[in-house]
Parts: structure tokens; C-alpha cells; sequence
């Protein structure tokens, strides 16, 4: 993981429990799209449920990484924040976009092109106290998932956990701090329903 990457990555019990929504979520043989989640290609493609996993990952060693993981896993290159939508077609789609305004717009406005209609978003969003604003960023993004044809079903507060990144685990020693937990950091899981095809979508 490298910070100039955004890249933290969802910790042991996170993943286990995106697994479990993800599997409820889509139909057998149905297609899984993975933005920028690298941790849950492998546990997905492990798993004995049939289905088809798409990531689209702008970080080349976390795409190369998981060459070989079967013909029902796929790695596209891809920046969500300049590149049109790939021609994919997913009834469940997981973010987990860097905690930035552009991002959360971004990500989302992707993750609603590529859900079928009557599909299922699951997003990691920062909780409330993450830095000032942060409650007028959430509702900024709500309004932006109306526009996709997005609908809110719940919002899971600190659930998400994350392991500590070795670059963040070096600051905190420099900053006097030795003993960080190693998920110390959570994130909300929003889940959202694509409820229709709109103009913003």
C-alpha cells in the first residue's frame, strides 16, 4: 500500500463481511464490479459461490497481483476519476473511493452506470467527525446518488474496519505515537439500490 494511492485496504473482518452483502445481493452467475477494492477480488474468486468479478483498479501491482485467479475474475486498468464507465454490466458493485469530495462523486457516479437497474451499491463513506464538513459533504453526496436514480437503503455506521498501512504506521512513530491499533480506522457502509437510469446516470 502507498499513500500516493489512496491505498488502505479493508481489514480481515471487513472483507468477510462485504463478502456476506455481496453474495446475498447478486443472483448465481451474476457480475460483482470491485472499484477500487483489491482485497475482495481474491476472497470472491475463492469462494464456492458462482459468480464473476470485475476490478477496475488504476494501481498496476494491485491488478498484476491477482493474475490467475480463474477465468471468472477480471482486472481492467482504470481511473475513476477520468475514464468513461468500461462496457460492464453488474447487478452489485462495491467502492471504496479515497475520502475526498471528487472521489465520492466519481466513484459513485461509476458504480451507477455500471448496476443494473433493481442492483445493489455498497460504498465505504468517512464517518461523521473524520474532519470539519464532513456532514455537509455527506449530504452533497446523497444528493448526487438522487441524480444517479440512487436510493439509500441503510447506513451502517464504523462498521467497516481497515488494517493500518505500514506509511501510516511510520508517522505515527515519527509523531511520538508507537502503539497504533492495527484497525484503529472505520468507515460507514452506505447501501444504496439503483433504482432507475436518469440523466446523470
Amino acid at each position: 500500500p502507498h499513500p500516493l494511492d489512496y491505498d488502505w485496504r479493508f481489514s480481515p473482518k471487513a472483507v468477510e463481511q462485504l463478502l456476506r452483502h455481496c453474495i446475498k445481493a447478486s443472483p448465481v452467475n451474476g457480475t460483482i464490479a470491485l472499484l477500487g477494492t483489491p482485497s475482495l477480488v481474491q476472497p470472491l474468486a475463492n469462494s464456492s459461490y458462482p459468480c464473476h468479478t470485475v476490478l477496475l483498479d488504476s494501481n498496476y501491482a494491485a491488478r498484476s497481483h491477482l493474475k490467475g485467479l480463474g477465468t471468472r475474475v477480471r482486472a481492467l486498468t482504470h481511473n475513476l476519476l477520468e475514464d468513461l464507465p468500461p462496457n460492464v454490466f453488474a447487478d452489485t458493485v462495491v467502492l471504496d473511493p479515497p475520502w475526498y469530495p471528487e472521489h465520492f462523486r466519481s466513484f459513485l457516479w461509476s458504480a451507477s452506470q455500471l448496476c443494473n437497474v433493481n442492483g445493489y451499491i455498497f460504498a465505504s463513506l468517512p464517518p461523521i467527525g473524520t474532519r470539519p464538513g464532513i456532514q455537509d459533504e455527506w449530504n452533497k453526496t446523497l444528493a448526487s446518488a438522487h441524480l444517479f436514480g440512487l436510493r439509500l437503503l441503510d447506513l451502517q455506521e464504523l462498521s467497516l474496519s481497515y488494517i493500518t498501512p505500514p506509511f501510516e504506521k511510520n508517522g505515527f512513530r515519527f509523531e511520538g505515537i508507537p502503539d497504533v491499533s492495527t484497525n484503529w480506522r472505520r468507515g460507514n457502509l452506505a447501501i444504496f439500490r439503483k433504482e432507475k437510469r436518469t440523466l446523470a446516470s
